[in-house]
Formats: C-alpha cells, structure tokens, sequence
C-alpha cells in the first residue's frame, strides 16, 4: 500500500514575494480549470515549502526566491492542500513518451533562472485507503484515505535535468538486488557523463547517509564539476567529506534526563542506532540489535537515540521497558532536525559504526550483519 507522511513541521507559504535574485516558473495545464495551484516541497532542514502561483491569462507563474531554491532539492504541484475533513490528498502526475516507454513523474526541478513547463491533461485517478501518517504532538498517528492523481503528458523541451530525473529516479539509492560496489560505480559513471547536473548533485547529497563510506561518496562526488562543487550541495558534501571522525556530543538520557556522551569508552567500537517509538521498521530491527548485544557486547557497545519529539518520550520509555532494552538511549529532543543534519540521517532506522579512535560507516543492519561480525571480531 502506497505511504505518504504528512509531517507536522513548519509550513511556509511564500506568495507574490518580491526579492532581489528569484528563480521564475510559467506552467500551462491545457484541459484542466483550476482555482489555485501550489509549489510544494521539503528544504533540507526538513521545512515544509508552498509557494502558491499567480496566474496570468493561461498560465500559473511561480517565483521562487533563490534562498529557497538553493535548498529545494525538489518540488511537487498540487491544485489544493490536503483537505483534512475528507482525508484527501491532491497531486499531479506527469509522463513523458520516450520512443515505447513512458517515463513518469510527481517531483519536479529545473536548471534556468526562467523555465517554462506545457502539458496536456489525460485523465484523473482515485486511489482509496491509501495510508497516511503524521505526528501530532510528538506522537506518530496513520490513518486511511484517499488519493486524487490528475495526471498530464508533458511537452517538449523538457529540462535537460527533469529528464535526467525521470530516468534516474533513484540515484544514490542502494537496492538488494544490486552489489553496492557496482550501484557505486554507476553513480560515479553518471556523474561523469552529467557533471554539471543539478539533480545528481541534490540527490547525493540528501542520500549522504545512504552511503557505507565516505570514500564511497567521493568517488561519486569528484566527477562533478567545479560549479556544482561551488553550489549549496556541493558544500554540504565536502563538509561531509571533511567530517571524518564522529562528533561525541552529550544528549539527555531518556529515562533520567541527565546529560550523557554518546560514546561513553572511545577505546571500544560504538553502534549508534537512530530510531523512535513510531517507526515501524525501527521495532522490527530489535531482534537484530539484541542478537548483535549478546555476541559482541564484551566488544562494542550499541548506543540508541530517539527522534521522538518530547511528547512521544513516555511511548519510547514504554517501548524500552517491554522490550527489555539493556543499551542506554538518548533523546534528540530538543534539536531533532539539528541532530539529524550533524549525522545525516535521511531517514530510520539508521545506524553508524563508530570505530576505536572515532572513524565511523554506516552499517545496514538488515544486510550488513555478517560485515558488522567480521569488523567488530
């Protein structure tokens, strides 16, 4: 069943703004009325953007400040918000014919300081009891609903970058039926054929965490060019790349709120474990983590933290105390996105191996646990 997460963070709505460097979008749906069409997307401090559109004569006409495209990997269209009383949520679709395929879209970029987009509408699809979740005061909820998809073939010129995004909408992503060398190396292949492409570089570095090694994402990363490298993303890389050791910082102790270090013996391996009451995948990883505990405990000490916002606490307590958790745990609480930002971590659950003498890699627990062994032992 199709997921979508409703996030409670801030929502900021920028309409008809003017600023001193803006990026402008002119987009013409032919066959469809709409009263209203909104830009949405998520910057990379997890703030929710809508920008909503003016339009003149046949067209909506979006200004998107530079301020906030710097930081917009992505964004999607919309003709309304979510409407809560019916539990609806609006998107559109665009595809695009190449040659017997068909390449599909919801998420949108483009390179040019002016760019404009025309499409035609086909048709509009109902998707029902589709699953959404959200978190209300710190407590994660998921309830049913329904999708409404307008969907509109796309006409030529497209961006060089949205192809580009239709065809590789998963770069920097790892799959199990792939060896992650050889996804690597494609990554660092497209790289190099598409060096100054916006979308590569967006994606590597929002999918940083997604990567075993640093070294890993430096292949990657050195294929593009210097004006990427120069870009917002680029230095969000290199700051990455420049972090080479784990940053220790004191966190408050779920249970007694005291202040603690994460790494508590800097001479033993350290696995930290980001999760939270909420997160499905995050419980079904606990039998791994107990199973890893108990042969390398003598070895490497396993560290929890909880994204959990304050009111979600006393669930994460519950869930330590029933599932007999013997490894301490941290609250992110007071800085969640801070925290999330300082480890990269794109999404849970997430889990670092912290090296004697603070190197560190992420480690799959699903995939990775016979590595951890040899590593570790």
């Amino acid at each position: 069943m199709k997921t979508k997460l409703l996030t409670t963070i801030v929502l900021i709505i920028i309409s008809n703004l003017c600023y001193a460097q803006n990026k402008y979008l002119d987009i013409q749906l032919d066959g469809v009325k709409y009263d209203s069409l909104y830009l949405y997307g998520n910057n990379v401090n997890g703030n929710r953007i809508k920008i909503a559109a003016e339009k003149i004569n046949n067209q909506w006409h979006f200004s998107i400040p530079d301020s906030v495209y710097d930081f917009l990997p992505g964004f999607e269209f919309a003709p309304k918000s979510f409407d809560y009383k019916t539990m609806t949520n609006n998107d559109i679709k665009f595809l695009y014919p190449l040659g017997k395929d068909t390449l599909v879209t919801t998420v949108w970029n483009f390179e040019n300081i002016v760019h404009e987009i025309n499409a035609q509408f086909i048709d509009t699809l109902e998707i029902k009891n589709i699953s959404f979740g959200t978190t209300i005061n710190g407590v994660y909820k998921s309830f049913l609903g329904k999708e409404v998809i307008d969907r509109f073939i796309v006409s030529d010129p497209i961006s060089p970058d949205l192809y580009l995004r239709m065809q590789y909408p998963y770069y920097s992503y790892f799959w199990e039926d792939t060896t992650y060398t050889e996804m690597v190396n494609n990554y660092a292949s497209l790289a190099s054929k598409y060096p100054n492409s916006r979308y590569l570089i967006t994606n590597l570095a929002t999918q940083l965490g997604k990567y075993k090694t640093r070294s890993d994402v430096a292949k990657v990363y050195n294929y593009f060019s210097k004006a990427n490298k120069q870009s917002s993303w680029g230095k969000m890389i290199e700051k990455y790349l420049n972090a080479k050791l784990f940053e220790n910082i004191l966190l408050p102790e779920a249970k007694t709120r005291k202040l603690e270090p994460i790494i508590r013996i800097s001479n033993k391996y350290n696995l930290v474990v980001f999760s939270a009451s909420w997160c499905g995948p995050c419980h079904r990883l606990i039998p791994t983590l107990k199973e890893v505990y108990t042969h390398l405990k003598d070895k490497m000490d396993i560290t929890y933290i909880t994204i959990d916002e304050e009111k979600g606490v006393n669930n994460w307590n519950e869930l330590m105390q029933k599932e007999q958790i013997p490894w301490p745990s941290l609250l992110a609480m007071n800085n969640i996105e801070g925290i999330k930002n300082k480890y990269y971590i794109q999404g849970i659950p997430h889990a670092i191996l912290v090296h004697p003498g603070g190197e560190m890699e992420v480690v799959d627990l699903y995939k990775d646990k016979d590595r951890l062994y040899s590593i570790v032992e």
